[in-house]
């Protein structure tokens, strides 16, 4: 399978970047879960423990975009 590379530009400018990914869905995903899990423990007033999930906390995803072509493997 081919894994890729994307950049996932948060609305806020941050840019939270991907490996490992199958394709843009993916990567979307990925980060749609660390928006919830961050959003989920900042509502719930708890400590946020994942670095990624802290950054995207309150967030949404403004663009997604290929940064290298992975290999297959």
């Amino acid at each position: 399978m081919r894994v890729n590379k994307y950049a996932v530009t948060l609305d806020n400018g941050d840019v939270i970047r991907t490996s490992g990914t199958r394709n843009e869905a993916h990567a979307r995903q990925i980060i749609e879960q660390h928006i919830e899990n961050g959003t989920s423990a900042q509502n719930a007033g708890q400590p946020i423990e994942d670095s990624t999930d802290e950054r995207c906390a309150g967030r949404t995803i403004d663009s997604v975009r290929l940064v290298e072509r992975g290999r297959w493997g």
